[in-house]
C-alpha cells in the first residue's frame, strides 16, 4: 500500500515537473517569437522611415509587409521542433479551439503591426518628430480606455474616446500637412535649382598652347572659329613670366591685356615649356 502511494505521488511530482517545464518553454517561445518582436516592429519601422526620410527612398511599404510573414514561420517552426506534439494538439478538439484563438489573437497582432507599417508608410512623421510620442501615448491611452470600456462597461463616456480619436485626426493632419509642404519645398528648391543652372554661364576649355620661348612665336594658334560666337575668353597662365599675344595684324600685347573683340590668328610667346590655356565662356 506505502508502495503505491509513493508511485503514485513519485507520478504526479514528475507530471507537475513536466507541465512546468512545457509551461516554461511556452511562456519563453511567447516572449521571444511575440511581445519582443511586436514591442520592437514599430521601432525597426520608425528607423527605416527615417532612413527613407533623408534618402528620399521607399524602402518602408517594403518592410511593413514583413509581419505578414510571421504566422507562417511561427507554425512552420513549431512544426520542425515538436513535430509528435504538434500533431496530437491538432488530433484533440479542445486543443484545436486552443489553437483556433492563439492564431485568432496572433492575426490581430499581425493586422495591427500592419496598420502601424500602413500611418508610418503614408504618413511622413519625421517631418514633425516631436509629435511622435505624443501620437503613440494617445493611441496607448485609447486602446487602453476600449478595453477598460468594455470590461466594466463605462457607456457615459464616450467624449473622452471622442478626444482621444480627435487628437489622433489632428496630428494626422499635422503630419499630412508638413508631408505636402516638404514635396512642395523640395519641388519649388528642384526647379529653381534647375534655373540657375540654366542661366549661369557654362564653360569649355578651346584649347593649350604650349611656348616655345620668349623670341619664338608658337606653333599652335588659336584661330577664327575656335570660339562660339558671343561667347567671351580668357587666357590662363601660371608660370614664370607674362607671356605675349601676337595678333596676325602685328599687334601685340601680355595675354592679361583687354583686346575687346579683336580676333584673327593668335599665336604665344613666354617661357619655354610652359603653356597658354585659352577657357570660353557663355552668354549669360
Amino acid at each position: 500500500m506505502w508502495e503505491a502511494l509513493v508511485e503514485i505521488s513519485e507520478f504526479l511530482v514528475d507530471l507537475w515537473q513536466t507541465g512546468n517545464s512545457w509551461a516554461r518553454r511556452i511562456i519563453v517561445g511567447i516572449i521571444i517569437f511575440v511581445v519582443i518582436p511586436a514591442v520592437i516592429w514599430p521601432f525597426v519601422l520608425l528607423g527605416v522611415s527615417f532612413v527613407d526620410w533623408l534618402q528620399g527612398t521607399w524602402f518602408t511599404p517594403i518592410v511593413a509587409l514583413l509581419p505578414l510573414s510571421g504566422i507562417p514561420v511561427l507554425v512552420i517552426i513549431l512544426t520542425l521542433a515538436y513535430p509528435l506534439l504538434s500533431g496530437i494538439l491538432v488530433t484533440i478538439p479542445q486543443s484545436r479551439r486552443l489553437l483556433g484563438r492563439l492564431f485568432l489573437w496572433l492575426s490581430v497582432l499581425v493586422f495591427t503591426e500592419l496598420a502601424i507599417g500602413l500611418y508610418i508608410s503614408v504618413f511622413q512623421v519625421w517631418n514633425l518628430p516631436w509629435l511622435i510620442p505624443m501620437l503613440a501615448l494617445l493611441v496607448v491611452v485609447l486602446g487602453t480606455w476600449l478595453f477598460l470600456r468594455r470590461q466594466f462597461g463605462w457607456q457615459r463616456a464616450g467624449w473622452f474616446t471622442a478626444m482621444l480619436t480627435m487628437g489622433i485626426v489632428v496630428i494626422t493632419i499635422m503630419f499630412l500637412g508638413a508631408g505636402i509642404w516638404r514635396w512642395a519645398y523640395r519641388q519649388v528648391e528642384a526647379r529653381g535649382q534647375s534655373i540657375v543652372s540654366r542661366s549661369a554661364p557654362q564653360s569649355r576649355e578651346i584649347t593649350r598652347i604650349p611656348l616655345l620661348g620668349e623670341d619664338k612665336p608658337s606653333e599652335r594658334f588659336l584661330g577664327p572659329g575656335m570660339i562660339p560666337a558671343g561667347w567671351r575668353y580668357e587666357f590662363g597662365y601660371s608660370g614664370p613670366g607674362e607671356p605675349q599675344v601676337h595678333f596676325d595684324d602685328g599687334t601685340i600685347g601680355p595675354i592679361t591685356m583687354e583686346f575687346g573683340v579683336k580676333g584673327g590668328v593668335r599665336r604665344f610667346t613666354g617661357s619655354a615649356g610652359q603653356e597658354v590655356v585659352i577657357r570660353a565662356y557663355s552668354p549669360k
